[in-house]
């Protein structure tokens, strides 16, 4: 995120912009529980609604946001939030609250892109968190969520045997994704490897098109499914 810049004696400190959010779903309850927690942990929130149709109504539109969070719990809610694909690069990356914990809802979000997932179960703390590292670019799966994968995972496998990526990743491509499992941005990696950004997206891009999928979230769950990290490496 932006930074704004405070002076200080005869030079000027830069002071991080607090996080931009908005709250869209669940009942109004909950609603306000959560805009008051996030609030209280200095995250300036910029208006709840019940859902899409009524934020876009709105008369006067949220400022650009950082991160949404999402009380996901009526089917399609995710659908409506969603705008098309064209417009994604300008929308704000979602953190969505799984009020029922249902593993269809676990499904929606992981299909729909969805950076963060939390259950209400999980803490105050784990959803500024969640909200703090999906705005920096990064993932969160809450421990509650990664309980849920695990579950289906182990009912998949009794099924039947996992997919597998139609070609098998390099060893530094298997280091590369548990790095992006663990919500680094390619800046990150490449830090922590010790190489350029430049062949971290060529790694990515080519993780990518190996295991089939387009985003994080979807090479994170196709990661687990098919053991190539460990499920302790993705969730808090």
């Amino acid at each position: 995120m932006p930074a704004a810049i405070m002076m200080h004696g005869r030079g000027c400190v830069r002071k991080p912009r607090r996080c931009r959010t908005a709250v869209v779903g669940g009942r109004r309850l909950i609603r306000q529980a959560v805009t008051t927690l996030l609030q209280t942990r200095h995250l300036v929130v910029e208006g709840s609604w019940r859902n899409a149709r009524d934020m876009q109504c709105e008369s006067t539109p949220p400022r650009r946001l950082d991160v949404l969070t999402l009380l996901l719990e009526e089917p399609g809610l995710l659908g409506g939030i969603r705008p098309p694909s064209q417009a994604q690069a300008q929308s704000p990356p979602i953190v969505a609250i799984l009020v029922n914990a249902r593993l269809d809802d676990l499904r929606d979000a992981m299909h729909g892109g969805v950076r963060g997932i939390l259950t209400t179960d999980d803490c105050g703390s784990d959803l500024v968190k969640a909200l703090k590292v999906v705005a920096g670019g990064g993932i969160y799966m809450g421990s509650q969520a990664g309980a849920l994968i695990s579950d289906s995972l182990s009912q998949t496998r009794k099924a039947k045997a996992p997919r597998l990526c139609a070609n098998p990743l390099s060893q530094r491509e298997l280091q590369v994704l548990a790095l992006l499992c663990q919500g680094m941005s390619a800046k990150q990696a490449a830090s922590k490897l010790t190489v350029s950004r430049k062949t971290i997206e060529n790694h990515r891009y080519n993780i990518y098109r190996k295991c089939n999928v387009d985003n994080l979230a979807c090479l994170m769950r196709h990661a687990i499914a098919n053991k190539l990290v460990e499920l302790d490496l993705v969730t808090p």
